[in-house]
């Protein structure tokens, strides 16, 4: 619903305003520059919302932890099959949720009296890299209660569970509204190269670097931004693997000490 609301905002307030403020230089690819608009909103929306689903996975796993050490030791299931199973799980409830949400912010961007109709012209594109950002966000909320748990035990969880949003937030607001960065700060952000994903199989057209920069920007290769995000995702899978077959039982009650 916090993802709707600023959607609503979008839609229906903040976009109609600015192509009203269009330059009439700008009159004939109208269509075009409203589409590259509706993209940038289309990956920023999303990022907020794979993040904050990425809190939710770091809680899951926290809930989870207490009996993790003893179905590792005393049954058949191993880190590889529980990840495994997470990560379908994950996957499943992520790709109904991020179809809801697609055609629900492609329905408000083309009623929202602009006059153009707009969808994702690339859903085959959309939809595997909202597959592997799950994969990541999932991989990447493993991590961080894991790395918590070997450095500090889990009294201290509570300060690492919003991270992934944090970090949402950040790089939402750096390929928003910063004017210009080097290049390779996307290819080493995962959340960037989602975005630039996200904006390329929405509009079809290559990413820009930031979308503040406007027309002409320096655009990001689609096919770096997808291999360095396969990347993170797989040294995060392996990481927490390893991190996993180590897991001790921890005491949940510990965490009201914080």
């Amino acid at each position: 619903m916090f993802i709707f609301f600023w959607g609503v905002i979008a839609a229906y307030v903040s976009v109609p305003g600015e192509m009203n403020t269009l330059p009439e230089s700008l009159s004939i690819v109208k269509s075009s520059v409203y589409t590259d608009i509706v993209s940038a909103w289309y990956a920023t929306l999303m990022i907020l919302f794979l993040s904050a689903i990425g809190v939710s996975l770091t809680y899951l796993v926290y809930f989870q932890s207490g009996s993790l050490s003893y179905l590792f030791k005393y049954s058949k299931l191993t880190p590889s099959k529980y990840l495994m199973s997470m990560f379908l799980g994950g996957t499943i409830a992520g790709i109904v949720l991020s179809l809801i949400l697609t055609y629900a912010i492609s329905g408000m961007f083309s009623t929202n009296g602009v006059g153009y109709t707009v969808m994702p012209t690339k859903p085959y594109v959309v939809f595997p890299v909202v597959i592997l950002s799950f994969l990541f966000l999932i991989s990447l909320s493993f991590f961080l209660f894991l790395i918590t748990m070997k450095l500090g035990g889990i009294k201290y969880q509570q300060l690492v569970n919003y991270i992934p949003l944090v970090l949402g937030f950040i790089f939402y607001s750096l390929y928003t509204f910063a004017s210009s960065y080097p290049e390779w700060v996307t290819y080493a952000s995962p959340y960037l190269n989602i975005m630039c994903l996200l904006f390329y199989g929405y509009s079809g057209n290559k990413p820009p670097v930031t979308v503040a920069s406007g027309i002409n920007a320096p655009t990001v290769s689609v096919e770096w931004s997808a291999l360095f995000l396969a990347l993170w995702t797989i040294g995060l899978f392996l990481g927490d693997t390893l991190l996993l077959r180590k897991i001790n039982y921890e005491p949940i009650e510990e965490a009201k000490i914080m």
